[in-house]
């Protein structure tokens, strides 16, 4: 009880009495059943389409689809595309594993089910959550993972369907729409069930059906009762949306700029609703107010999350376009907002890839997929986005481009072209340091919304395209232990740990405590370009009784290598714990030094530290987190971990990355770095500030 005190102290300091207030009431709403009165389960013919739509809108399903030929609004799109010259065999072969009842979860894991799929039925274990309790009943987690049970709800399979069809004109992709979205109808009445529980999947599947709909309209499929049901659907769950977008907005998350554009895409595509105005100056009104605060003027995102913010991005993305097609153009701030998000992302991407770091939470939401592009390539991303708030292409032709055609545009301009340099994003707490070949991407905050990971001073290293340190994702929110949410700890991270404690305090699966803070940001370069500096520190163990200050100092040097100088501070001995997550190339191991055959060339991570280190090298650890990533929710995949430990008072541990034909050595202080060709290096790792001098 008394932990539980101190918590809600915290939680009042570090968010406000409102908000906390905020979520007590939702929980005691949701705990006592309230909402199965406020919210009310009821059948589709309780509330048939007629008792949706305006007085003056036929409601008879000829006559309504009628009216709607007439008098539909205007989609992203008028026409499917020509892709006749953009060729997509992954698509199509997509698009008929679907009618196969073989279906992709988190763009990574293939399922066999049936067709349509059981809705409620989780593949990972075969359970099914029950379908005819009213959704507050049901818990968020439960002993399992929900996300597996929502996944294929989303519909975000939809535009496999529609890509498909306009390479093929294959009339079985239209009709294989219509018959998943009937039959999740059928299945799923209003408030029924776990996918009615969450108002950012609703969005979502609102957003998908409304896709397949203008994109098979013309289509034999597209039948007068057919679109009479969707659309009756789509009035119920724009209804959800809206009675409880507040317990959204109080997560102070992307799910309430999901939610936001939901309702907006609703009061925008079926304006025939009776209540369609007032949706969508709902999603108006609060798409504006998140975007004010999540979407950060620097062009970061206040859910440190690089894919929490590629999906509020395409959704933002999405509502833009349509607000611009249906004269109801969104205000010029925000589309300032995003020019800046887009900027950022560019800038913590691979241009020959499109891979970013696997940075913050990152749980398979990819809700616009439009090209042939991986999960992880974010170009696509960056080139809609360029384009819709420029008007002008910022990378070169390639697939990512597909997204173009699908928001209407007919792009024939001279890409920009990207240029990447060392860059500071201080509102989100990232920077970047650019070498020849070679750069680092680092996570330094100053929390004013809640972190998603405890990851203070993390450094992600890439060389020649490749993630040399890399971050190790997500995995899963809910599993067995060890793996409950387990990869947001301060342990799998590039980082130090003190006496195995990590930065901040745990309160919850996704809620931290005394939040650690960066501090003393510092950079410099040599005006020659043989050297540059990033140097930050963090207050996450401030709180101990011996404080310690942890200073990390990122060194970029002209050869492509890498010095990273941990000093922590302190005038009592604690135990310090190095880590680094590095990619799965086979290594090697040779005393301090652990060499890495890449596939563009074997490169070499040397260690050392002012006192005497233990060091204890781990791949894919069967009983333990350590030495696994997760590029895609639900998959995990071997990494090696390195973990360095020492003891001692004031203490400088250092990492230097480079390629095996430079030499690394310590002299007492002074770290020598010799490249086979090239200057000689000079680290005296007794300053405060190591700026290296130069021999010959």
């Amino acid at each position: 009880m008394l932990n539980r005190i101190k918590h809600a102290q915290k939680l009042v300091q570090q968010f406000g009495a409102g908000w906390l207030l905020k979520r007590l009431s939702y929980a005691v709403r949701a705990k006592s059943g309230f909402l199965t009165w406020q919210m009310a389960a009821y059948e589709w013919e309780d509330r048939p389409l007629v008792s949706w739509l305006k007085p003056d809108i036929p409601a008879e399903p000829d006559a309504y689809f009628a009216w709607g030929q007439a008098n539909a609004p205007r989609f992203l799109f008028d026409s499917l595309p020509q892709l006749d010259d953009v060729p997509d065999e992954a698509v199509i072969a997509q698009a008929d594993a679907l009618l196969q009842g073989i279906y992709s979860y988190f763009s990574s894991e293939t399922v066999e089910g049936t067709f349509p799929p059981d809705w409620h039925r989780n593949p990972l274990n075969g359970s099914r959550l029950p379908h005819d309790k009213h959704w507050s009943l049901i818990p968020d987690f439960g002993g399992q993972d929900i996300k597996y049970v929502w996944e294929l709800s989303r519909f975000d399979f939809v535009p496999a369907l529609v890509r498909a069809y306009a390479r093929t004109h294959n009339a079985l992709y239209a009709e294989a729409f219509w018959s998943l979205v009937l039959d999740w109808i059928e299945r799923n009445p209003p408030q029924h069930g776990p996918n009615w529980k969450c108002g950012q999947e609703t969005s979502i599947r609102l957003m998908m059906w409304s896709f397949g709909l203008y994109a098979f309209k013309d289509t034999a499929a597209t039948t007068a009762e057919r679109v009479s049901r969707l659309v009756q659907a789509v009035a119920a769950e724009a209804e959800r949306v809206a009675q409880y977008i507040g317990f959204a907005r109080s997560t102070r998350g992307n799910h309430s700029i999901t939610e936001a554009v939901g309702l907006w895409t609703v009061g925008l595509l079926y304006p025939e609703l009776a209540q369609a105005e007032h949706w969508r100056q709902i999603g108006y009104e609060v798409l504006l107010k998140e975007s004010a605060y999540q979407l950060v003027p620097d062009g970061t995102c206040s859910m440190h999350s690089l894919n929490y913010q590629r999906m509020s991005l395409q959704a933002v993305l999405w509502a833009l376009r349509l607000g611009e097609v249906n004269h109801n153009r969104l205000p010029q701030w925000l589309y300032g907002r995003v020019a800046n998000a887009i900027d950022f992302i560019s800038q913590v991407m691979v241009p020959e890839s499109g891979m970013t770091p696997n940075h913050g939470s990152n749980d398979g939401s990819h809700i616009l997929q439009l090209t042939a592009c991986d999960y992880s390539d974010f170009r696509p991303l960056v080139q809609l986005g360029h384009y819709l708030c420029h008007g002008r292409r910022l990378l070169d032709a390639g697939p990512w481009d597909e997204a173009l055609l699908w928001f209407g545009y007919h792009a024939e301009d001279v890409p920009i072209g990207l240029i990447q340099q060392n860059s500071s994003f201080n509102e989100g707490g990232y920077y970047t340091q650019h070498g020849e070949t070679s750069w680092a991407f680092i996570h330094a905050p100053v929390y004013s919304e809640r972190p998603q990971h405890s990851d203070q001073l993390h450094v992600d290293l890439w060389w020649r395209g490749q993630n040399i340190a890399i971050d190790a994702g997500t995995y899963r929110y809910n599993a067995p232990d060890p793996w409950n949410n387990a990869l947001a700890t301060t342990a799998v991270h590039n980082t130090v740990m003190v006496d195995g404690l990590e930065h901040m305090t745990r309160a919850s699966r996704f809620t931290w405590m005394d939040w650690a803070q960066c501090e003393d940001i510092y950079r410099e370069a040599d005006a020659s370009g043989q050297w540059s500096l990033w140097q930050g520190a963090h207050t996450g163990y401030h709180l101990l009784e011996n404080a310690v200050d942890h200073q990390r100092s990122v060194l970029r040097l002209a050869d492509n290598s890498w010095v990273i100088i941990d000093r922590m501070l302190v005038s009592a001995a604690h135990d310090y714990r190095l880590h680094w997550l590095l990619n799965d190339f086979p290594y090697a191991i040779n005393g301090q030094q652990i060499t890495l055959e890449t596939v563009k060339g074997p490169y070499a991570l040397h260690l050392g530290a002012s006192h005497i280190t233990e060091l204890d090298v781990v791949r894919a650890d069967s009983a333990s987190v350590r030495g696994w990533q997760s590029r895609y929710y639900g998959q995990k995949t071997p990494a090696v971990s390195v973990v360095m430990t020492t003891h001692g008072a004031t203490t400088v541990l250092w990492s230097v990355f480079t390629t095996t034909d430079t030499r690394v050595r310590q002299d007492s202080d002074v770290l020598s770095i010799e490249a086979a060709q090239g200057p000689h290096y000079r680290i005296d790792l007794s300053q405060s500030r190591p700026i290296p001098t130069i021999h010959s």
